[in-house]
């Protein structure tokens, strides 16, 4: 199922409760701290304009979640490539994005992690995913998620 977000939506979140309102999943629920003292996510990954995504490439498991974090001073975003998706596999991109487009012509407005922000997607299916910095790209800043 490919989540879907409308722009006012979007918008609205972001603007309603500052740039934090653009930290979600993918699934429009906030990417919450653990209480429990278990930790839910699989793998980190950070991002900066010096290094790009470190790791380049991570392996997960099926329904593993990634959190990818800016620890530059530069914003980035996590946006997938919509040929780096495999089907059916539901799209992912920091902001919401339903599509590569959708992100590209939104960003800056949504999408953007400033400093120390994060972003976490569930991966519900096996295959490799493709994946961008919007402003850092054509500086190499791309990454690979493989879900075995």
């Amino acid at each position: 199922m490919v989540a879907r977000y409308s722009r006012r939506r979007v918008l609205g979140g972001c603007l309603g409760v500052g740039t934090a309102g653009c930290t979600s999943r993918r699934d429009g629920g906030d990417v919450e701290a653990d209480t429990e003292g278990t930790d839910t996510v699989a793998s980190r990954v950070t991002v900066d304009e010096d290094h790009g995504f470190v790791p380049g490439t991570i392996e997960i498991a099926v329904g593993d979640t990634v959190e990818w974090k800016n620890t530059g001073s530069r914003t980035q975003t996590v946006t997938a490539y919509d040929s780096g998706v495999p089907e059916p596999s539901a799209y992912f991109a920091s902001g919401g994005s339903g599509r590569e487009l959708t992100a590209r012509v939104t960003y800056p407005f949504v999408g953007g992690l400033a400093t120390n922000e994060t972003y976490a997607n569930t991966f519900e299916r096996r295959g490799s995913y493709e994946y961008f910095s919007i402003p850092t790209e054509d500086d190499g800043t791309t990454g690979t998620v493989r879900v075995e």
